[in-house]
């Protein structure tokens, strides 16, 4: 073993655990005009390098460099290998048939229903589980909390309850506040009924306040970093590897929970849009962006083959073509997925195997020129566009290809390396999934990391359920948010019942008349001189009260606490009819 790969296995061994690291060299990222589309491999459209020791473009257009290859090839075009068993022969990779049977391997009872596709990953033991430990959180802290007069009696949280919750924090997702508490308000300008009438605030603060997810008398020192969550963890990532398989085409990426607070696994990113919070690793379909499997860092010290091999664990041996990016690839790591019949492609850094003849002939390319070596299956290139760009593939060879795209400036085609345009195309799944997340984003405040994590696993549990609903009907043009409103509607409402509640109902209509409590603010058009809309209604009875009464707001204004059975339809606030229900709309100081 000579000194340049015993350097190479060393680094893999004691490799951080933790991606954008800078190398020795400064690893030099693609740039970002080489997110083109996947291009077909046509004869005309491809321009072929083997036996090639360095391939010049020029500024001809590609048709051009078909018709005139005796001008694109400089340098020595004679067989050599260098001292360490790299080649400047390019073959094409002997492409294996991919193994896997892809599609939804658990089908609903009606794969056209919002409700049944949803409930193949949230089923009901989720709920379950939720209450479970939610009660026995309570029966351990309920003690360490101070009990004040007004806080409501503790009652245990049933699963329907528990998916009113759920379905709640949806909604927060649609309509976002500065603070949760606001979505009760009872300003008529703030006002949203459908809040109070599926839950009070307090039951829901109660909730919120004792939701857990693990018995704490169960962890000891031996215990994962993850195990307040780990029972939610495991439940999501068996529902996504079992209840769909994935095509051929894979990524293995990075996503970040939003976390600020302190811990030890927390991780620091300047350059990402989340700077601070918890790494997860995510094997994902490259064209729907589906998460197969994911990874949670927790610094568990890990070598990055393990790392690997473990994330992509449930994919191997199926001759899956895995895209990643610079920190998880190296010759080793190539190496090893080929005996795993896994075949991988993306950028590389430079201490990660490139021969030393490589990157002294790298240093004197030009833009649009590459230089590659090839051992067996495993290409390595290098090419120079604004910076130098450098892969490893064990799928392409070190040909070109149209990008589909034109020069502004020129308006000659745009070609490029197969390997890299293809990369361009299949690492998008992150993004595609980062920006579904975006238009309902469930995420809340919170004190505890556990909290987020959890309602990060519930946002990819809604996503993979939206992926799974098109994938079953292709012919479906529901968006992302018509999909999320349909199962909060679902979650909200009883099941087994006749009871309904309407999204869409006024904050001005009837729907506030059923509130616990009046408005604190009159109503707008409390003065509007209209006294047609303006109708005394009773109070609805309750379970509690057959004949309920409320503080009449006129009485209450001058001193005196009367109370009255009548309300105001319009307004929601409890009058006495007479004089002071006239009062009130038509006196500006009542």
């Amino acid at each position: 073993m000579d000194t340049h790969e015993q350097y190479d296995k060393i680094t893999e061994i004691f490799a951080d655990n933790l991606s954008d690291i800078p190398s020795e060299d400064e690893d030099v990222n693609i740039h970002e005009d080489d997110f083109d589309s996947e291009c077909s491999r046509s004869d005309s459209e491809t321009v072929r390098s083997a036996k090639k020791h360095k391939l010049v473009i020029s500024s001809v257009s590609s048709s051009d460099k078909v018709n005139n290859s005796s001008n694109e090839i400089t340098g020595d075009l004679t067989f050599c290998c260098d001292n360490d068993n790299w080649s400047t022969v390019d073959i094409l990779p002997n492409l294996e048939k991919f193994k896997g049977n892809w599609g939804v391997t658990v089908i609903p009872s009606e794969p056209d229903s919002i409700i049944a596709v949803t409930n193949i990953i949230f089923g009901d033991d989720l709920f379950a589980m939720f209450c479970n430990q939610l009660s026995v959180y309570y029966n351990q802290t309920s003690g360490k909390h101070k009990v004040v007069n007004k806080v409501l009696k503790w009652s245990s949280v049933t699963p329907t309850e528990m998916r009113k919750f759920l379905g709640l924090i949806l909604l927060m997702g649609h309509t976002r506040k500065d603070n949760w508490k606001e979505y009760w308000s009872t300003d008529p300008l703030l006002a949203i009924p459908i809040f109070p009438q599926t839950m009070s605030r307090n039951r829901f603060q109660q909730i919120w306040t004792f939701w857990h997810f693990n018995d704490n008398e169960k962890m000891d020192k031996s215990s994962s970093r993850l195990f307040k969550i780990q029972p939610v963890l495991e439940y999501f990532v068996n529902k996504f590897k079992t209840v769909y398989k994935p095509k051929q085409q894979l990524s293995l990426e990075e996503g970040m929970i939003t976390w600020s607070g302190r811990l030890k696994f927390r991780n620091y990113k300047p350059c990402k849009i989340v700077k601070c919070g918890l790494l997860v690793r995510m094997v994902r379909e490259s064209d729907t962006g589906y998460i197969c499997n994911m990874e949670i860092y927790s610094d568990e010290r890990k070598s990055l083959d393990e790392t690997v091999l473990s994330i992509l664990g449930p994919n191997l041996e199926l001759w899956h073509h895995v895209y990643q990016d610079n920190y998880y690839n190296s010759v080793l790591i190539a190496n090893t997925l080929l005996e795993h019949k896994t075949r991988v492609c993306g950028t590389i850094r430079v201490n990660r195997g490139l021969p030393q003849s490589l990157q002294d002939e790298a240093s004197t390319l030009k833009k649009g020129e590459i230089v590659f070596r090839r051992k067996g299956d495993i290409l390595l290139l290098i090419w120079k566009d604004a910076r130098e760009v450098r892969m490893i593939s064990t799928i392409h060879d070190a040909s070109f290809c149209s990008t589909g795209r034109k020069n502004r400036d020129s308006g000659e085609e745009i070609i490029k390396p197969m390997c890299i345009v293809q990369y361009n195309a299949y690492m998008k799944g992150l993004d595609l999934a980062d920006q579904y997340f975006s238009y309902c984003n469930i995420l809340r405040k919170s004190a505890k990391w556990t909290k987020n994590v959890v309602l990060y696993l519930i946002n990819c549990g809604l996503f993979n359920s939206f992926k799974i609903f098109q994938t079953l009907n292709p012919q479906s043009k529901i968006k992302y948010k018509q999909f999320l409103l349909v199962v909060a509607r679902d979650w909200i409402t009883p099941k087994g019942t006749e009871e309904s509640i309407d999204l869409e109902s006024n904050i001005s209509g009837p729907s506030n008349i059923g509130s616990k409590r009046p408005p604190c603010k009159d109503h707008p058009q409390r003065l509007s001189g209209n006294m047609k809309q303006h109708i005394p209604v009773k109070i609805p009875s309750s379970e509690k009260k057959k004949f309920p009464t409320k503080v009449c707001r006129v009485c209450v204004t001058h001193g005196k606490r009367s109370e009255t059975r009548y309300i105001c339809k319009f307004c929601a606030v409890p009058l006495h009819i007479g004089e002071c229900f006239t009062k009130y709309h038509i006196l500006k100081k009542y």
